[in-house]
């Protein structure tokens, strides 16, 4: 536009050039067809004179008629450039903050170019090719990688709880938001993208920070739980039991149980016990001993992954 703004320029200089050298060919064609008289001598016309005048007189309409059309060819395309401005102006679809800026003034851009982040959470982690990214921060979202193994019990909508490797004091709640469809696979590991939309989004977070998220997906409130190590098979008929301790007598009772989910280094134990009772831990022979307590507890996958801002 730059360009064609000084063409315009260039080219109603030239007219006025012209315009100027019109006036001054009709002036020098009046002073031949009307030549001064001298003293008493009487006045002769030069012809010649008056046909040269007129053949530069119209040389040199004929160079204003050109600049002419050099200025509306000129403006023509000032006009061009303006519409061909206005219609590379790119309108963001979302509002937030520019994260990523790839291009430069005057770069041509690809058509595969987009204009806007928020990829699905199939292919983000992926490099991007985009012009510009837009991010609208006031929503945050962690994307883990959760093994295929552990995904069969992961939906949308569960809760969970994100840490971050640079706010290690700071624990994010969010819901699952997404699922990827298709899985990555390295290494003969194939894992799956999850989204977790955060609440309440910390100042201090910022998109692309890693961080780690344990996925709630078994709620057992008021569960009674045993260290798992305290849980023990019958090698023949493969029921689950525990030993119990007394600890006023000393004496030691087996107790065949159900159990539940197991979390950690806790198994939520169904029925055969009572909280507040002893159990004993470690191997055959009793190394140890722990009471049977009643707590909230439920089953977790966890997954680690990056923050990325919706777009």
């Amino acid at each position: 536009m730059k360009r064609a703004r000084a063409s315009l320029t260039q080219a109603r200089q030239q007219y006025s050039n012209s315009q100027a050298s019109v006036l001054q060919a009709e002036s020098a064609l009046h002073k031949a067809e009307h030549p001064s008289a001298i003293g008493t001598a009487p006045v002769v016309v030069d012809s010649t004179a008056v046909a040269i005048a007129k053949k530069q007189l119209a040389s040199a309409k004929l160079g204003r008629t050109a600049a002419s059309e050099s200025v509306s060819s000129a403006n023509d395309a000032l006009e061009q450039a303006e519409n061909n401005a206005a219609e590379r102006t790119v309108t963001a679809p979302v509002g937030g903050v520019i994260t990523v800026l790839n291009a430069q003034n005057g770069q041509s851009l690809s058509g595969n170019s987009s204009s806007s982040s928020g990829s699905s959470a199939a292919n983000a982690g992926s490099s991007s090719n985009s012009a510009v990214e837009i991010s609208d921060l006031s929503t945050l979202r962690a994307r883990v990688q959760i093994n295929e193994v552990d995904l069969v019990n992961v939906k949308v909508g569960m809760q969970g709880a994100v840490t971050f490797d640079a706010l290690p004091d700071l624990i994010a709640s969010g819901t699952i938001s997404a699922i990827a469809p298709t899985g990555l696979s390295s290494s003969g590991v194939v894992t799956y993208n999850v989204d977790i939309t955060l609440k309440n989004v910390d100042a201090r977070l910022r998109p692309t920070m890693s961080c780690t998220a344990e996925i709630i997906t078994a709620s057992h409130p008021d569960a009674l739980v045993v260290p798992s190590s305290a849980v023990r098979t019958d090698s023949t008929t493969q029921q689950k039991y525990v030993l119990v301790g007394d600890t006023t007598t000393g004496a030691i009772t087996q107790k065949n149980v159900t159990t539940g989910v197991v979390v950690g280094t806790q198994t939520e134990i169904l029925s055969g016990l009572t909280a507040g009772q002893t159990v004993l831990i470690g191997g055959t022979s009793a190394s140890g001993s722990t009471t049977a307590t009643s707590t909230g507890g439920g089953g977790g996958r966890g997954g680690v992954g990056f923050l990325f801002g919706r777009g």
